[in-house]
């Protein structure tokens, strides 16, 4: 039983060729998978990145909205504000131009008064002195009769 099967050593170089195969075989399988892995997790991390930045864009919007919303309401506001500062100006000028003229004519009616008195004064004391004047020359006419 001492002989060697000729065909032994091409079954071992076979199976020596089989398990090189089978172990490149393997190893660029491993490595592929290494790469796909690889190239999913890019572009996961493209995807996430891409969202990131999409919600950041989105927030920078939001918050310029607010803002301009914001200035808007303080301009609104400020506006308001000036509109009654206008109106309680207007107001107080009115007022005081109105005292101004009620106090003018409380001047002229006074003087109006004034006048009007001192003329009808003038006129009872005419009027007095023309009855002294009367009465004296009835008297004096009495007396020389």
């Amino acid at each position: 039983n001492d002989t060697i099967d000729p065909f032994a050593a091409t079954t071992v170089q076979a199976t020596f060729r089989a398990y090189s195969a089978r172990k490149r075989y393997l190893a660029m399988k491993c490595a592929a998978i290494v790469i796909q892995q690889r190239y999913r997790a890019t572009n996961v991390a493209k995807q996430q990145r891409k969202h990131f930045l999409e919600m950041c864009q989105g927030a920078l919007v939001v918050q310029a909205c607010y803002r301009g919303l914001k200035v808007r309401r303080k301009l609104v506001q400020q506006r308001q504000a000036a509109v009654l500062i206008q109106s309680y100006f207007r107001r107080h000028k009115e007022m005081a131009k109105y005292q101004a003229m009620r106090l003018s004519a409380i001047i002229i009616q006074s003087h109006c008064r004034s006048y009007t008195q001192a003329r009808a004064d003038r006129e009872n004391y005419l009027q007095r002195a023309q009855f002294l004047q009367l009465q004296k020359s009835a008297v004096l006419i009495q007396v020389s009769m």
